[in-house]
């Protein structure tokens, strides 16, 4: 699967999260779009705001969506990890917890999936290898039946 092209989501849906999330609501059984929309802004996902198109026009030109599916795949064949969903979207620029205490950058893992959040101000062109960090969390949960989600935030990622 690898990382999914939610830039495009963005362009089209960017003020409606909860249409977005209707896009993966399949890997949350039993749970409404905007269930999980509440769930994963609460954990870092961005809430909309004025300069929405914005933010997602700077990632794309940071190449964001490239950099993690070409980061992903090596790491996927590296550590032989799943092949799972990887879901990027900004990180929420109001909660000062993500912004101030972990540079802005915030992730979100499940057995089955596995979201990323920040903002372009984090994002750096050389970021060297910023899913390597977190990936090996998919091969620990890969074994596990829980279908409990980790939460994370980056020291180091980008």
């Amino acid at each position: 699967m690898g990382v999914v092209k939610t830039d495009k989501w963005l362009r089209q849906l960017y003020h409606r999260p909860a249409a977005i999330c209707e896009k993966f609501k399949t890997h949350f059984k039993g749970a409404s779009a905007a269930e999980i929309y509440g769930y994963l802004a609460y954990h870092g996902m961005y809430q909309p705001e004025n300069k929405g198109a914005g933010i997602v026009r700077q990632l794309q030109n940071l190449h964001v969506w490239e950099i993690a599916k070409n980061e992903f795949l090596c790491c996927k064949k590296e550590w032989d990890g799943p092949d799972v969903p990887i879901y990027i979207f900004p990180s929420d620029s109001a909660n000062l917890l993500i912004q101030n205490e972990f540079n802005g950058k915030a992730g979100l893992a499940f057995k089955d999936q596995y979201f990323y959040s920040f903002l372009p101000g984090t994002v750096k062109r050389k970021s060297g290898h910023y899913l390597s960090t977190n990936i090996t969390m998919f091969v620990g949960l890969q074994n596990t039946r829980k279908r409990r989600p980790i939460m994370f935030y980056w020291i180091r990622l980008f």
